[in-house]
């Protein structure tokens, strides 16, 4: 007897089921373990046409053996991702920390202003063509606070102090991070705006990203 292969439309996993089944039938899926009815099922190919088979496909031998069909975030891009994380994320900080170095409480805010900035728009895009994976935003998280980390060290050695406004751009900007790119373009850029206000306010007074005595 023949089958047809449909998906689960929780976790897309792959499912072959008799052909002619009732559409109101009961599936049970063995990955996300909900159930739905056949006729909530997903077909196997783009376009709606259905698969089907005369003998066990490789999505039934999947199935019957316990494995999923559904391809996770491989271990190979995950190393990758942090291999090119970590070459970027030390020409970031070793430029930045030259750059710094001479700046003023007002101007380091100004420019880790805008560092956020540019750190927030490269995760989005790589999350978008390369992996959509919480470790972009990882790496991206490190590199930003690793930058004010390096300010605080050698700007507190330097004899400078009062970091409130970068201590809370640094808290700001991880939240930032971790939300998501692909909400509402105008969420986003609320958000961000939020952010350089709290830049902003920090410039009349002297600075906030260290300053002298």
């Amino acid at each position: 007897m023949s089958t047809q292969i449909i998906r689960c439309p929780i976790c897309l996993l792959s499912q072959p089921v008799k052909t002619g089944i009732s559409s109101d039938k009961i599936l049970h899926c063995g990955n996300c373990k909900r159930d739905f009815a056949v006729k909530d099922g997903l077909p196997l190919k783009e376009g709606g046409a259905i698969a089907y088979a005369t003998e066990p496909s490789s999505s039934a031998t999947a199935i019957k053996s316990g494995i999923s069909t559904i391809e996770p975030v491989t271990t190979r891009n995950v190393a990758i991702t942090w291999i090119f994380g970590v070459i970027i994320g030390l020409i970031v900080v070793r430029t930045s920390r030259s750059y710094i170095a001479p700046l003023n409480g007002p101007d380091f805010l100004f420019f880790y202003f805008f560092l956020f900035i540019g750190i927030w728009l490269s995760t989005a895009f790589m999350r978008k063509i390369w992996e959509d994976s919480v470790h972009v935003t990882l790496i991206a998280l490190f590199i930003f606070e690793y930058v004010g980390l390096i300010r605080y060290l050698d700007a507190s050695a330097a004899g400078m102090h009062k970091f409130n406004f970068m201590f809370i751009m640094m808290a700001v900007g991880a939240v930032l991070l971790f939300t998501r790119y692909d909400h509402s373009s105008g969420n986003d850029w609320s958000d961000s705006s939020s952010c350089g206000s709290s830049c902003s306010g920090c410039g009349g007074g002297g600075g906030c990203g260290g300053c002298g005595d």
